[in-house]
């Protein structure tokens, strides 16, 4: 997995507003829909970041947003007073119609498939 490239692309796209913007543009041509949620990253965001000199798969980025949530959920856990963060997540959550996705298991963290 290319975690490195992939948490510095994130970063980077929480902090730039005009590559937010680059992909929302070119994101709203898209249906919001479960099924062409990887199609719509390997066609826009994938070319964005390598664009901005970042190298990366789908699963890489899969891996990455799965870890980050499983984090995110241990810590809400510990602390269900924690501030929100705004985690921007591309194939795990981004209400798209007739989301289904993935549910964790809290009490291993293993990823179980949608009902």
């Amino acid at each position: 997995m290319n975690s490195d490239a992939v948490s510095q692309f994130m970063a980077l796209y929480q902090s730039d507003p005009d590559l937010q913007e680059k992909f929302a543009q070119a994101e709203s041509a898209y249906p919001g829909s479960l099924d062409i949620r990887e199609a719509v990253v390997e066609e826009i965001l994938l070319p964005l970041a390598k664009e901005a000199g970042f190298s990366f798969t789908v699963e890489d980025l899969r891996s990455y947003e799965t870890a980050v949530y499983l984090d995110k959920h241990r810590d809400e856990e510990q602390d269900p007073d924690a501030p929100d963060d705004d985690t921007v997540f591309f194939l795990l959550d981004r209400g798209w119609t007739n989301d289904a996705t993935a549910e964790f298991s809290k009490t291993d963290g293993d990823v179980q498939s949608p009902a």
